[in-house]
């Protein structure tokens, strides 16, 4: 009887601990499919470079090895924290003693390592830069443009990084990391260690206090800022009922955050939930463009230059008083790192490593490109009478008074609303619809948010150029010849094809993970899929997109990742663009995509524009004063004319 007795108790608990280790095996595979962490570090046994240029002609287009190191640790005027606690700051976890910028760590957020010395002798990854900060708290880190403009793709065990290509950084995962390694620092054992490595020599008792103080103050105030604008962190948004659209590896919300870096300062109410996310955009060519962005809606590279760094946390004041339109932005580096970047030429296909072209297949697929692609892809010179008869762009919006005057011609974009090319509105129609309360500067309390970017950027370009005393001349030449023009149109731009193969994932929102898949009708697309993983897929052209830990999930289904439009397909409808395409002329047009140059999608009638000036003599960028000084010294007039609507230039 004892011994049934005894039989049903360990019986009892026997279940209890089954049950347990079931909840504890759920939970788990739960966390690993839905909430996963941070991808595995990237592993390959070789790392090599895609030439910027192949050939190139002139040679000097060639990017050396030290202008290639300039453009990868050079400031915008991003201001992430103070240059030594980045480099102290080690990962998260009271256990955790490896550094942050360990390159496996890094390699996580799909950051790239960069151990090479030359011009980087504290081994930062590649894309983030040493600024000389302000006189008082000194040098500080930020992201700089490479940061997102330079991609890694593995295959066969090789790695290939590629410059200029939009890269698979997940900006959100890497700034909520980030705080959460801040936060895990104020521990005592961890700031112990943090602070011998920031401090030096000059470690006491008094300075760890003080530097305590200083840490606890920017883990308070700074990383809330940068976590509210990026929005990895939503409280104190607008009450709209909206969710944000996790952007995840390779894709942003560029045109909402750079709203809330700026639009934020004059009120909380001004932020927004951010559910638009695009995909980085190539700097090949994009220097010719008469206008850019994912809705082709910034017409001046100094501009685009400018709300990128801020949007990566350069500082801005806008507060009333003498400090007004004051920055942290570097104009002569961002004009430089824009004079490198025209200089790329769209990569060309790697056959050493991606595999040989079938030129049977590349001739077949040019005959289907220029029936099929070539209308809306190609570009064409700007006219005095281009318009596409987009809403909310009135027309003709060329000429630009300033590329008039300095007889300088960009190439049009053709562009196509949403009825026309089916593809998700929510990036375009976010950024149209965008009210501001600019009362604060003067402006209504129900402001158009492209009339309040022109006024800030006009007014913040205006005060960096008077300040840094640099020459009309200058001003002109960083500006591009172009006016800093705005406009918000309902509609996406037809940018060139070479290079696309390394450009995945497809659309403007990245919803379509390969060229295969673009090619093909909506009902043969992912309805969801993997973003973040290196590994490429050389036949369906794009990165391998399966599950994989830690992989962002992109689901078509949620708001700005629709994957409907451009559509090749038989039955016609919105979207469609085409006629379906078999199987065979799919593969036929990917290979004559692959080998695709520039030059030959360009008519020969067309000469090219003139390029972004290039630096005198053709000397490398060197880091060295933000902006020169002009010979007097004094303050020199800003060169950009303030249109009678800052959204578009005037018609005629």
């Amino acid at each position: 009887m004892a011994e049934a007795a005894t039989n049903r108790k360990w019986t009892k608990w026997i279940k209890w601990i089954v049950v347990a280790l079931l909840v504890v095996a759920a939970a788990v595979a739960i966390k690993v499919i839905y909430f996963p962490g941070l991808p595995r570090p990237i592993d390959y046994d070789k790392l090599s470079w895609l030439p910027t240029c192949d050939p190139c002609n002139p040679p000097q287009q060639q990017w050396t090895k030290e202008e290639r190191q300039w453009f990868y640790h050079t400031s915008q005027g991003s201001q992430l924290m103070p240059y030594a606690w980045f480099l102290a700051l080690e990962q998260p976890g009271a256990f955790n003693r490896d550094l942050f910028i360990e390159p496996a760590h890094m390699s996580r957020f799909r950051i790239l390592p960069n151990v090479d010395p030359v011009g980087n002798p504290d081994g930062l990854p590649l894309g983030f830069a040493k600024d000389p900060g302000t006189p008082g708290p000194g040098p500080v880190v930020g992201i700089s443009c490479a940061g997102c403009h330079t991609a890694l793709i593995k295959h066969d065990g090789q790695a290939l990084i590629i410059d200029g290509a939009p890269g698979q950084l997940d900006l959100t995962s890497f700034l909520e990391r980030v705080g959460l390694a801040a936060f895990t620092t104020l521990e005592d054992a961890k700031f112990d260690r943090f602070a011998r490595r920031v401090l030096g020599t000059s470690y006491s008792p008094a300075t760890k206090a003080q530097l305590r103080r200083q840490f606890g103050g920017f883990v308070k105030a700074q990383l809330k800022t940068i976590l509210t604008n990026s929005g990895a962190d939503v409280e104190g948004y607008v009450n709209s009922g909206l969710t944000p659209t996790n952007g995840g590896f390779g894709r942003l919300d560029a045109l909402g955050q750079g709203g809330n870096t700026i639009f934020g300062k004059l009120t909380p109410k001004n932020l927004r939930v951010l559910n638009g996310p695009v995909n980085v955009i190539p700097l090949w060519y994009a220097g010719s463009y008469g206008w850019v962005q994912s809705n082709a809606s910034i017409r001046q590279p100094m501009a685009r230059n400018m709300i990128e760094a801020m949007a990566v946390n350069a500082l801005l004041f806008l507060q009333q008083g003498p400090q007004q339109y004051d920055s942290s932005l570097r104009y002569q580096w961002m004009a430089e790192m824009e004079d490198m970047a025209a200089r790329l030429e769209a990569p060309r296909w790697p056959e050493s490593l991606l595999g040989e072209l079938d030129k049977e297949r590349v001739a077949r697929g040019k005959v289907l490109y220029q029936q099929l692609c070539a209308n809306c892809h190609v570009p064409q010179l700007e006219t005095p009478t281009t318009n596409d008869g987009v809403p909310v762009v009135p027309g003709p919006y060329p000429p630009d008074p300033i590329s008039v005057q300095h007889g300088r011609r960009f190439y049009h974009l053709r562009l196509f609303t949403f009825d026309q090319i089916g593809t998700d509105p929510t990036d375009a129609k976010n950024f149209q619809e965008r009210t501001v309360d600019a009362t604060a500067l003067g402006m209504s309390a129900n402001e158009a948010g492209a009339n309040v970017i022109y006024t800030v950027i006009s007014k913040t370009q205006q005060r960096g150029y008077h300040d840094n005393n640099v020459p009309p001349d200058t001003q002109l030449q960083w500006n591009g010849y172009r006016s800093n023009y705005w406009r918000a149109p309902l509609a996406y731009p037809a940018r060139p094809l070479a290079g696309a193969w390394a450009t995945s994932p497809y659309l403007h929102n990245g919803s379509v993970p390969n060229l295969y898949e673009l090619l093909s009708p909506l009902k043969e697309r992912s309805n969801s899929f993997y973003l973040g993983n290196p590994e490429f897929d050389p036949k369906r052209v794009g990165y391998e997109s399966g599950w994989f830990y830690g992989g962002t999930k992109l689901d078509t289904s949620v708001t700005g990742n629709s994957n409907a439009g451009h559509e090749f397909d038989d039955a016609g409808g919105k979207g469609v663009i085409g006629r379906g395409l078999k199987e065979e002329e799919r593969w036929d047009l990917i290979e004559f995509l692959k080998a695709l140059r520039f030059e030959d999608e360009v008519p020969p009638s067309i000469a090219p524009p003139t390029a972004w000036p290039q630096n005198p003599g053709g000397s490398t960028p060197s880091a060295g004063d933000p902006v020169p000084q002009n010979e007097s010294g004094t303050a020199q007039p800003v060169a950009t004319p303030s249109p009678a609507s800052p959204t578009a230039p005037p018609a005629g």
